[in-house]
Parts: structure tokens; sequence; C-alpha cells
């Protein structure tokens, strides 16, 4: 018997295209690690948008983009952003932000 206090929440699945459907054979390595990372990142937005997230979910969330090396996100007008704008003139290369391309 199920324990209600334990029961998964129903996420409902927010993509349906052919990363979700296509099979890994034949796949090479690049493209497995892409595959998963992808997968996975999906997956925790799928959870993250619920409102019963876990805090189980959270806390896979947080290290999935600290493994990731994703530290912040560029957000116009934040002190961050204002710190990469005086500091861009004196560096000796332009900054991005990590995880970025």
């Amino acid at each position: 018997m199920a324990d209600p206090e334990f029961d998964e929440p129903e996420v409902q699945k927010m993509w349906d295209d052919a990363m979700e459907t296509c099979t890994a054979e034949g796949l090479s390595g690049e493209e497995l690690d892409h595959m998963v990372h992808t997968l996975t990142a999906r997956r925790l937005v799928e959870h993250l948008q619920n409102p019963g997230v876990s805090p189980g979910v959270l806390q896979c969330a947080l290290r999935f983009l600290k493994d990731n090396d994703i530290t912040s996100l560029p957000v116009p007008g934040s002190a961050h952003d204002e710190l990469r704008k005086k500091m861009a003139e004196r560096l000796p290369f332009q900054p991005r932000i990590t995880g970025t391309d």
C-alpha cells in the first residue's frame, strides 16, 4: 500500500520532440552526454514548475546547477550586470556568464 506522505505528485510532461523519443543506440559519447544533460534539465524544470515541488527535487536542481558551473544568470540592471559592464573596459578578454555559448 502506498504511503500518501511519500507519493510524488503527477508532473506534466512539457516536451515531446525527438530528444524525448530517440534511442541511445549508435550515439557518440558526446551525443550521449548532451542527451543526458538535456533530459535531466528538462525533468528538473518539469518538477520545479509543479507547485508541490519537494525539497529533494530542489536539492537535485541546485546540485545540477553547481555541477555544471551555472552560478548566475544575466539579469539586466543587477549588481552583477553593473560590475560586468564596469570591468569590461579593464579586462583583457570578453567576460561571459558561465554556461553560455
